[in-house]
């Protein structure tokens, strides 16, 4: 009986490191992603999202949209490492913390200062990648853009190579951070329509 009791509090103490989930469930929502159901991402927004971005306002003075946009940033990468096998079961709340940090010096260009092979492994960027393939992966990327509007191409431009961040685009074009935050989601979303297509 005592064994039960202390799985069962093993599970449940395991569970709350992890959005929640406990291994099972982890790995039915990781198949469940991979064929194109975002149910695990639902979760993790409900019950990490907002924890991230307070820790990261209260210790790094970032402003509301500064944390909602790094916050953002990592659930896409997070989103890239699970479906890439990167990310396994254990302690996922503080790794997505830890690769929020990580995003938001990146952000902030403080990248330089990192150990690289450190980011790149907490962030998931392939380092096996060949420069062929991150070029075939780039021109089919360009391919995709070129199939938005002009005001949306120009929109990427601006926030992605020009690295204007949502608030300062908001400031220059009169309209409000969500509005930004809504575009950039819709932009995004439409690319991913584009691929699949």
């Amino acid at each position: 009986m005592d064994r039960r009791m202390n799985q069962s509090i093993n599970i449940a103490c395991s569970a709350g490191k992890n959005f929640g989930l406990n291994p099972l469930e982890f790995e039915d929502l990781c198949t469940a992603l991979n064929k194109g159901d975002n149910a695990l991402f639902e979760k993790i927004y409900l019950s990490h999202f907002k924890q991230c971005q307070n820790y990261l306002i209260q210790n790094y003075k970032l402003s509301h949209n500064e944390s909602y946009d790094v916050t953002m940033d990592t659930l896409i990468v997070f989103r890239k490492g699970i479906m890439n096998k990167k990310i396994s079961y254990g302690n996922l709340n503080f790794l997505f913390t830890r690769m929020a940090y990580f995003q938001m010096l990146k952000n902030k260009k403080e990248l330089k200062k990192l150990d690289k092979e450190e980011f790149q492994y907490l962030t998931n960027i392939g380092c096996e990648e060949s420069d062929k393939r991150k070029q075939e992966k780039l021109n089919s990327l360009e391919k995709v853009i070129k199939k938005l509007s002009i005001e949306k191409q120009k929109f990427l431009r601006d926030h992605y190579v020009k690295k204007l961040k949502l608030v300062e685009m908001a400031k220059l074009s009169g309209e409000s951070d969500a509005t930004m935050r809504k575009r950039k989601q819709r932009i995004l979303a439409e690319i991913k329509l584009i691929i699949k297509s």
